[in-house]
């Protein structure tokens, strides 16, 4: 019956529990220092994950089970079941859950620390509309710090973000949303103490802080998905302590270079520009001649263009006719060049039909490729799931030892994602999977050459 699910066991054992009512399963599993909460509806496959990875290793290309407890060293609280509720501790907050509708509660040392909202929190049967859906209660005072790049104050209380990414250049910093980047995970601060929720999916979506108002209930904030199920972590402690336990579950940040820290030139004038190779050469002797103390220069995609048309792993070779050339002049200066590589080919970019074959795009359910409006025209996606193409085309490799200054290559998270197979499908994929960059010794991009001119 709709609004009203009476959950009963299915699966008790000392790590996890499982409960079920009319076509879906509400999962927890007892973690250190948090409580994962999956919804799984029947007949729903279960997207894997690119994001979590506790063992401290890369996600494997194909993703990971978002069940999965590998890397993890679960707990085995003590349960008791009566009156229509189940109740256990972590950390020392006590949690109980109601069976009916499966409302999880938190009850810390100074008081009330979590609630999902009354009436219905999660979208069991379809009553709270498409996608997945999960209402929690608000508190007085409370302040909400995270989403990743967004806009506005710190404390993103009371407001509402689009969760999903494309190219904002020029946005307006203090109201503009979507950005280019953002994260499934805000942190909760008020009197009762702090908590961290961390939704892993990558579909696109919607989080209210505390915007709307339905007098029927007390004041809620909800999060909103394309991806039906939903799987989401509940982590415990200080602030600064749910940091580092978030990134202990997402893995930490990749080394950053010691150049990176000191000032970056970047200007889409000088790539776009016809004598771009003067431009930039320009550039690093301005720097020199005032004195500027700059490490690197971020390369935007005009020197990708034929025509109009921006193709990636392409140089314009009439704006900058040595490539080569132009990385060892930065380098001899000790600037660092950094290409910007996005990984979308146009449809009528050289390589597409070469791509295209092989299969190395992502794919509608037919086998053609996904195309997805992009900068210029129509453009497709690389599937870095694939392993075969991994193996089979060209891959980065790492520079050689010699070369003091490598030139990374950045694929801009987010850039143009694809619009259509943001319900947690693989074109959210391209967000998150690890990709090795490098360059050769002249500080250019370096790839294998395992295939006719491709990847």
């Amino acid at each position: 019956m709709k609004f009203d699910h009476r959950f009963s066991l299915i699966e008790a054992a000392p790590g996890h529990r499982i409960y079920g009512a009319d076509g879906a399963r509400m999962r927890l599993d007892f973690l250190p220092h948090m409580l994962r909460v999956a919804l799984i509806h029947e007949g729903v496959p279960l997207v894997p994950t690119w994001s979590v990875c506790p063992a401290g290793e890369d996600v494997p290309l194909g993703g990971r089970d978002k069940l999965s407890l590998d890397g993890f060293a679960p707990l085995a609280p003590a349960v008791t079941e009566g009156d229509g509720a189940l109740s256990f501790a972590l950390d020392g907050v006590d949690f109980s859950v109601e069976l009916k509708n499966f409302r999880i509660s938190a009850q810390a040392e100074n008081g009330p620390l979590y609630r999902d909202r009354s009436g219905l929190g999660y979208n069991f049967a379809g009553e709270l509309g498409a996608g997945s859906v999960h209402y929690v209660d608000r508190f007085e005072g409370e302040e909400i710090f995270g989403l990743g790049d967004k806009c506005g104050p710190v404390n993103k209380a009371g407001q509402r973000f689009l969760l999903h990414t494309g190219d904002a250049m020029g946005f307006r910093a203090e109201s503009s949303d979507p950005l280019y980047k953002h994260l499934p995970f805000y942190i909760c601060r008020h009197s009762g103490g702090s908590y961290g929720l961390f939704y892993d999916t990558m579909s696109s979506g919607a989080v209210d802080l505390g915007r709307e108002h339905d007098n029927y209930f007390e004041p809620f904030r909800s999060v909103r998905f394309e991806e039906e199920n939903l799987v989401f972590y509940l982590i415990l402690g200080m602030p600064w302590e749910i940091v580092q336990r978030f990134s202990a579950l997402t893995g930490t940040a990749a080394p950053v270079p010691r150049w990176a820290f000191s000032y970056c030139g970047s200007t889409m004038a000088y790539t776009d520009a016809p004598d771009a190779d003067r431009q930039l050469r320009g550039f690093v002797q301005k720097c020199e001649e005032n004195a500027i103390p700059c490490k690197g220069f971020y390369l935007s995609s005009g020197y990708t263009q034929i025509g109009d048309r921006r193709c990636v792993f392409h140089w314009n070779r009439e704006k900058i006719p040595s490539p080569e050339g132009l990385s060892a002049f930065f380098r001899d200066h000790g600037m660092a060049l950094v290409p910007n590589v996005k990984p979308a080919f146009l449809t009528d970019h050289p390589l597409y039909g070469t791509i295209a074959q092989n299969g190395w795009f992502l794919k509608l359910p037919d086998g053609s490729p996904a195309q997805f409006p992009f900068w210029g025209g129509m453009a497709s996606y690389l599937d870095f799931t694939d392993v075969g193409r991994r193996r089979g085309g060209r891959r980065f490799r790492p520079p050689p030892a010699r070369q003091p200054h490598p030139a990374p290559v950045l694929l801009p998270h987010g850039q143009g994602q694809p619009g259509s197979l943001r319900g947690g499908g693989g074109g959210d994929a391209l967000q998150r999977v690890p990709v090795r960059h490098g360059g050769d010794a002249a500080g250019g991009l370096h790839l294998d050459r395992g295939q006719p001119d491709g990847l």
